[in-house]
């Protein structure tokens, strides 16, 4: 009887050692739940009666509910078994609910830093090829620098695939 103390804590939270005794709770009403279901359906209990019968268990102590007729706490501890175990799943449907959308929106605000982060570093750069066009149409070059003598000295402002990733694909 003392264990239904247990069995009516409720997670406190969705972190890793509440879902865990949750699990545990579910494990030590596991084998009891499908005789629960079978018993309850023929007494032809309602599901509202069902939850009903589990607050009362949840609502009187463990001394309480040993000093009410055998029978019938048989019966309410029956109808808590059934009920726990369907808000065990809710809980643990709800933890996992509550994770993936910790991990999406961890994933979507990295996705965010890593589009500002690539656009900061395009327009650094978008800065720079205009620092190689500009040194390709200065008057100060002399028609006879070999073009990889240019070439070198663009590179070296900006290396040539981040060019490459500037400038347009295809020219026309």
């Amino acid at each position: 009887m003392y264990e239904i103390t247990s069995l009516k804590r409720e997670p406190k939270d969705f972190g890793n050692q509440e879902i865990a005794r949750e699990i545990h709770r579910g494990k030590q009403v596991q084998a009891l739940v499908p005789v629960a279901k079978k018993l309850l359906h023929l007494f032809e209990i309602s599901n509202q009666r069902i939850k009903y019968y589990a607050s009362l268990v949840n609502y009187y102590s463990v001394f309480q509910l040993t000093q009410l007729d055998e029978q019938l706490v048989y019966v309410y501890l029956l109808c808590f078994v059934d009920h726990r175990y369907q808000k065990l799943a809710d809980n643990l449907i709800n933890s996992l609910i509550y994770h993936v959308r910790q991990y999406d929106d961890e994933a979507k605000k990295e996705a965010k830093e890593r589009v500002y982060a690539y656009r900061i570093e395009r327009n650094r750069n978008l800065q720079k090829a205009g620092q190689v066009l500009k040194l390709i149409t200065q008057n100060t070059l002399s028609e006879e620098i070999p073009l990889r003598m240019v070439r070198k000295q663009a590179f070296s402002i900006l290396d040539r695939q981040q060019l490459d990733q500037v400038s347009p694909k295809t020219i026309s």
